[in-house]
């Protein structure tokens, strides 16, 4: 969940409600400044943290986060849009990977499709994991996304857009499963 307010909305306070009221994983997706960052993350009930290669171009700041990360137990998924920045998750030995299909330095909304998941998934070595990101609208783009490959998919706008987001939700389960 993202915990920026000016880009997203979201809050550390926001993503300490969600924490108390589920025990799902929870993942932090962020502009990420700072090794700080992390420790709050782990403090909030963050299981995970997003590393995206497309915010965090700095190598030195990457890997020191990564490392603060992987030292306080988080599980870290690096984020990629792209050909060139899937190649270097991949060199990192990334063991799991983000696949936006919107570039998230552009701040695009969710309106593209998940396309770019489908090119570069075929791109990923056995033992990767995969989460598509973004641009899931209908349950049509998370079938496809699973179908391409994907081992999770990542969905924000159209479950906050949702006038059902937990029937929307579980009507995707299903669906997902039965595609692959």
């Amino acid at each position: 969940m993202p915990t920026d307010p000016t880009h997203f909305g979201g809050s550390i306070e926001l993503a300490r409600r969600v924490r108390r009221h589920c025990d799902v994983p929870l993942m932090r997706k962020e502009f990420f400044r700072s090794v700080h960052q992390m420790d709050e993350s782990l403090e909030a009930g963050f299981d995970a943290v997003q590393l995206s290669l497309g915010t965090v171009s700095d190598p030195e700041l990457f890997a020191a986060l990564r490392s603060r990360a992987e030292q306080i137990g988080l599980e870290v998924v690096v984020g990629a849009h792209g050909k060139e920045q899937l190649l270097r998750a991949i060199e990192l030995g990334a063991g799991v990977i983000g696949l936006n299909n919107r570039d998230i330095t552009a701040l695009e909304l969710d309106g593209g499709t998940v396309s770019e998941s489908e090119s570069l998934i075929p791109m990923v070595p056995d033992g990767v994991l995969v989460i598509s990101e973004s641009s899931m609208l209908t349950s049509a783009d998370v079938v496809r996304a699973a179908q391409a490959g994907a081992d999770g998919v990542l969905i924000g706008t159209a479950v906050a857009r949702s006038a059902d987001p937990v029937g929307w939700l579980r009507s995707l389960r299903g669906l997902a499963e039965c595609s692959r």
